[in-house]
């Protein structure tokens, strides 16, 4: 629901969600305490403002105590986008600290692999089958789990290096992170969903919570690790083509974040086109369809509406792993546009025009010092001015541009 926050310049409506964590992490801490022995704190799927965070109902939705790990990775996000390090120091690392705790009292060593591993645990709402035959929910390590535990560890150890504090602590972190089980892969080329390689019981299944690495996070990159990104396309194309494909508002928002990550624009628009067709009403809000998990009619689930925003985004805009690109998924149907004042992290507000699919003219503002790597195909053919004067920028030896900008700077870009 907050995936949007940032990138659309809404960062101020995270207030209130911060505020829920700071909670659920004051009566997470009992959670953590009587029901897991750890330090720290926990929240499972169906916390509530009412101070509920253990486990609860049935199952195969109820026992996930990385839940919390989930929630409190936006607290990592709101500082990527506006380098607050006040509010760093004094709303998220303090709650990503304790959260980091739990997960590092929580892991244990698995004595087969001598991988450090969280468990029992569940990919929230789906099945596997054993070699038995038997439809289970529980096991040691979901990938979701692995994926969850290495991004709040690692950006807790941001954190404390940024505002140099903890250093111990940050030392057992990155201890345990080299510990961790890597992303694996199924004998049929996709990602696998649980540690071991169960066949999917409901290969329909509309989760795709095993796919946390691909968006929002970038532990799967084009760049970086293009066999997990080609094991994530497959992953996703054996999910859509299953019959009876479990087709929702957010699970089909997830496609267009994961397709424009993966910057394949075609099936992304695609995506685009469906969420706001068959999954969207008269008033534009976005449903999960009756006979979908046992619905008796249309129910509406705001996430289809917030998630496929922030994909629509992606599409246009991608900020990860300090480097800013400018209409990395742009479909046909886009080539002409503009978009004013979405977000980059690293502090940055953008504004760009561009026809035929190249950028015409793109604005940069930052609102804090920040350097990041630029990517924009035919660098000089544009004309570059800091703060109104012109400036040639330094370009790398795979052609981007390094830039580096101070609080309130300007730059603006202008095909000649």
């Amino acid at each position: 629901n907050y995936w949007a926050a940032n990138v659309g310049n809404l960062a101020e409506c995270n207030a209130p969600l911060f505020t829920y964590i700071k909670d659920l992490a004051h009566h997470g801490a009992k959670t953590a305490e009587v029901v897991y022995g750890c330090k720290g704190w926990t929240a499972h799927t169906t916390a509530n403002v009412w101070g509920y965070t253990p486990a609860s109902s049935t199952i195969i939705w109820g026992l996930f105590p990385m839940a919390g790990s989930w929630i409190a990775s936006h607290l990592w996000t709101q500082y990527e986008f506006t380098q607050d390090k006040q509010y760093l120091a004094e709303t998220a690392y303090p709650l990503l600290k304790g959260n980091a705790q739990f997960i590092l009292d929580f892991l244990a060593k698995d004595p087969k692999s001598g991988y450090l591993m969280t468990g029992p645990s569940i990919s929230p709402e789906n099945w596997f089958r054993t070699a038995g035959g038997e439809e289970m929910v529980a096991s040691m390590m979901p990938a979701c789990d692995r994926e969850l535990a290495y991004e709040i560890l690692s950006n807790c150890v941001r954190a404390s290096e940024i505002l140099d504090t903890d250093r111990e602590f940050a030392d057992s972190l990155r201890t345990a992170l080299a510990q961790l089980p890597p992303i694996q892969l199924r004998a049929n080329g996709a990602i696998r969903e649980w540690f071991e390689d169960f066949e999917e019981a409901h290969p329909n299944h509309r989760h795709t919570t095993h796919l946390l690495s691909l968006y929002p996070y970038s532990q799967i990159t084009l760049d970086k690790t293009p066999e997990l990104a080609q094991a994530a396309a497959k992953t996703i194309e054996k999910r859509l083509a299953a019959k009876d494909w479990e087709d929702t508002e957010w699970s089909r928002a997830n496609m267009i974040c994961f397709y424009a990550r993966l910057k394949d624009s075609e099936k992304a628009y695609s995506s685009v086109k469906q969420l706001l067709g068959k999954l969207s009403r008269e008033n534009m809000f976005t449903v999960s369809p009756a006979g979908i998990a046992g619905a008796g009619e249309d129910i509406f689930a705001f996430d289809g509406n917030t998630a496929g925003a922030a994909g629509m985004a992606e599409m246009l805009l991608q900020s990860h792993d300090n480097c800013i690109e400018l209409l990395s998924c742009l479909p046909e149907e886009w080539k002409n546009g503009s978009f004013k004042g979405l977000c980059a992290r690293g502090g940055i507000e953008i504004d760009a025009s561009w026809k035929n699919a190249r950028i015409e003219n793109t604005v940069f503002k930052a609102t804090a010092a920040t350097e990041f790597i630029l990517r924009l195909p035919n660098a000089e053919a544009y004309r570059w001015k800091l703060n109104k004067k012109t400036f040639i920028p330094k370009k790398n030896a795979d052609g981007s541009i390094q830039i580096k900008m101070n609080v309130d700077d300007c730059i603006t870009i202008i095909l000649i």
